[in-house]
């Protein structure tokens, strides 16, 4: 039994430390932020599409996390289309919404 407590006491620990500690912004080659985390208690969706320009093909990279930067799922998927760069920008947020959704 004195396992048990000692067992909950430090997960219930780690637990406030991870959620204490300040999450690194990531800073792109420009100096500009990339990433920002949500709020306590939400998440934020991250996605991004890219023409194979030859192939006739996008991909589509989808990323969730919650407030602490922690990965929360994550998604790659390839559609078989030849779409402009808007078009598969928007390809790409409407499957991250399906993807939320599931």
């Amino acid at each position: 039994m004195e396992v048990v407590g000692w067992s909950k006491n430090y997960l219930t620990s780690f637990k406030n430390r991870e959620t204490a500690k300040s999450v690194s912004l990531v800073r792109n080659e420009h100096g500009g932020i990339n990433w920002r985390p949500p709020d306590l208690g939400r998440y934020k969706i991250n996605f991004k599409s890219v023409i194979d320009g030859g192939g006739g093909r996008i991909g589509i990279g989808i990323v969730i996390r919650d407030s602490t930067g922690f990965v929360m799922a994550s998604s790659s998927q390839f559609l078989d289309v030849v779409l402009d760069a808007q078009v598969a920008e928007e390809m790409a947020i409407y499957r991250g919404i399906l993807f939320c959704r599931d």
